[in-house]
């Protein structure tokens, strides 16, 4: 018979070296912690804002854009 050798895999997490176990415990809580923000109201409130001045600045942008284009013709 032959002896077995338990081989730890190895990776990067961040800025720190960790084992395939200490890697998926890590993601897990992360993953976890990822959905909890998300499906908070005050979190969701503030991505609609967000996502309401990103598309203003967006349109805005792209009028400026066509003015200008305009007047150079």
């Amino acid at each position: 018979m032959s002896d077995v050798e338990t081989i730890k895999v190895t990776g990067v997490f961040g800025d720190r070296k960790v084992t395939k176990e200490e890697f998926v415990s890590e993601w897990t809580n992360h993953t976890r912690e990822l959905q909890r923000l998300t499906c908070s109201t005050p979190w969701m409130e503030k991505v609609s804002e967000i996502t309401a001045i990103v598309k203003q600045q967006a349109e805005d942008e792209f009028c400026a854009t066509l003015i200008q284009q305009q007047n150079n013709i």
